[in-house]
């Protein structure tokens, strides 16, 4: 997969009332890739459920990781 030779560094934590997100930025690739970890949170502060990723170019709309491969890496 395309992301496996990509590396981001953490520059950005968020913490809302029901998630949190943490932002990467990438470091080896141009253009820069921004990725957006947003995970659940319960009542008490833990984390819950599964991570849902999303991923953007500059300010480009956020994306799902086989969006953004479909659109920015297809062979088409």
């Amino acid at each position: 997969m395309f992301f496996k030779s990509v590396k981001f560094r953490e520059v950005q934590h968020l913490a809302f009332s029901d998630e949190y997100i943490t932002a990467y930025v990438s470091v080896n690739h141009v253009p820069k890739i921004h990725l957006s970890v947003n995970t659940p949170r319960d009542e008490y502060g833990f984390a819950k459920g599964k991570s849902k990723r999303y991923f953007r170019v500059g300010f480009g709309k956020w994306l799902t990781e086989r969006a953004f491969v479909k659109k920015y890496f297809s062979e088409e």
